[in-house]
């Protein structure tokens, strides 16, 4: 039996150099999974828009907000629970990042 898998979660903070991180997380894919680690970032994905996480946060906003397009906004029950379900079926350590964790999602109402 392996041991539990991680989540390593990327809140950086806006203007810092998140989308680097993003582009170098995102194209650097194949070598990750080589060293145990998924950045979890397919498009296709309900928790992903362009390379990064921005719909995890957008899902916690009753209204839109101006991280992620219509289609992307989606209940936090819906983003939440896809995640849940791809990263179970990894078999990495996966990496998830968005600069807005840190600052958008700062009270409980959002």
């Amino acid at each position: 039996m392996t041991g539990m898998k991680k989540a390593y979660i990327h809140i950086g903070l806006e203007k810092t150099g998140t989308t680097s991180l993003q582009v170098f997380l995102q194209k650097n894919r194949v070598a990750l999974r080589s060293n145990n680690f998924d950045y979890m970032g397919d498009e296709d994905d309900l928790y992903v828009h362009g390379i990064g996480h921005f719909p995890i946060v957008a899902s916690f906003y009753d209204k839109c907000p101006n991280i992620v397009p219509p289609n992307k906004h989606l209940r936090a029950s819906e983003v939440l629970d896809a995640l849940y379900i791809d990263s179970k079926a990894s078999n990495y350590d996966i990496i998830l990042s968005c600069e807005h964790f840190s600052s958008r999602l700062h009270k409980r109402e959002n």
